[in-house]
């Protein structure tokens, strides 16, 4: 349960009357780094499809990576 924890994302819900998760298999597994280069995008209406975006120019066989925390909070 904690592994699908950690690895879920919160889906969209403008009623705000549920909490909703997803698990999306590829950004699910992707390695966190505090310089991502990429950032997981979910869809807000259904099927809720889940894309990868590159943020930056990626070199050739370079690991692509995206963050777990939100970058614009203190790190406290």
């Amino acid at each position: 349960m904690g592994i699908i924890e950690v690895n879920n994302y919160e889906i969209y819900n403008p009623e705000k009357d549920s909490g909703n998760r997803g698990l999306f298999p590829i950004t699910s597994i992707m390695s966190h780094n505090c310089t991502p280069n990429c950032r997981p995008v979910v869809q807000k209406t259904w099927p809720f499809e889940n894309q990868c975006i590159a943020t930056v120019d990626i070199e050739a066989g370079a690991e692509l990576t995206i963050t777990y925390v939100d970058l614009l909070q203190p790190t406290k």
